[in-house]
């Protein structure tokens, strides 16, 4: 070995070299990371933008494999981009096949789900659905009681999130707000009978309303196992009678928690009962809450959204 002066400035910089490349890798990791983060999250963009971009991702990536590499001084940034485009192309397949965020923008869901609440959706749960189109293949229904996002079947571009209250061939009864399935009412208990709580829309902003908070049983497929979860009744709420309404073949009927404010399958001329090929996901977990009078709901982020354990009182935005 050359143990020689001449020979340590080499060895130097080879060691140098070696850590300048290893930071190099680190950094370009990091960076694919957080654009991943950032699309998977946040990104939502029309379907056929969404499309060409993948696309060009993808041919770009082809185009650079196949090309001969000329020797070249390389810049700084030579190693970043093409790691960063790799990931970003990664994040847009990851969203387009596997998983989906989506944001809470109404208070249809309240009190299990918060306007300002950020999901992820789980789009293997009814069947893989080719991207950019409604065709579904290995269709699944889903059950009573899961929280699903779909495509608004009289408005495909926009997206909805409702509870799923019947399935194919369900008769569906509703009474001052208490669920009948197949003539066996769900259970209902009262939980408070004066529950204040935040909401929001386009039109006026936030505002408070009140109501009363009821936990509800539903009972799943199986006839044996049951999903539990909180609703939101209106307190001055008029008695009425709703349905009944039949479940379609390959449809499913939905209903907010938000019982007196929510547009759902009731609704004559509505979105109406939803066909699967139009549902998109079932809603996994809450991995942002953004509101509140400290900006950010800590005690809500990656909550799983399954059955809900009761409240205790009122808790102003924070059920």
């Amino acid at each position: 070995m050359d143990t020689s002066p001449q020979a340590q400035p080499s060895v130097v910089r080879r060691a140098l070299g070696t850590s300048y490349a290893a930071l190099s890798v680190a950094f370009s990791v990091l960076l694919g990371l957080f654009a991943v983060g950032l699309i998977v999250a946040f990104v939502r963009l029309h379907q056929y933008v969404l499309a060409t971009i993948t696309v060009a991702l993808g041919l770009w990536g082809l185009v650079s494999s196949l090309t001969p590499s000329r020797p070249k001084r390389q810049g700084w940034m030579d190693g970043y981009v093409p790691s960063v485009g790799t990931a970003i192309l990664f994040a847009l397949l990851l969203r387009a096949f596997v998983v989906e965020a989506f944001k809470i923008p109404s208070g249809s869901m309240i009190p299990t789900l918060l306007v300002g609440d950020h999901l992820f959706v789980n789009k293997f749960a009814y069947g893989f659905r080719i991207p950019f189109t409604l065709v579904k293949i290995g269709a699944k229904v889903p059950d009573r009681g899961d929280i699903i996002v779909f495509n608004n079947p009289k408005q495909p571009d926009v997206d909805f999130i409702k509870r799923v209250i019947g399935i194919p061939g369900d008769r569906i009864d509703v009474r001052d707000d208490t669920v009948s399935v197949n003539g066996v009412e769900q259970k209902k208990d009262l939980l408070n009978p004066e529950y204040t709580y935040e909401d929001s829309n386009e039109r006026v902003g936030e505002f408070l309303s009140e109501g009363r908070e009821f936990q509800e049983t539903l009972t799943r497929r199986d006839g044996k196992s049951v999903v539990v979860h909180r609703t939101i009744q209106n307190r001055d709420a008029f008695p009425r009678e709703e349905g009944p309404f039949f479940v379609e073949p390959d449809h499913v009927f939905v209903m907010g928690d938000n019982r007196d404010n929510s547009s759902d399958s009731r609704v004559m001329g509505g979105i109406g009962q939803i066909p699967i090929d139009y549902i998109k996901g079932n809603a996994l977990v809450i991995w942002l809450s953004l509101g509140g009078p400290n900006h950010v709901r800590m005690e809500r982020m990656f909550r799983t959204l399954g059955t809900d354990a009761p409240s205790a009182g009122a808790q102003r935005g924070q059920p």
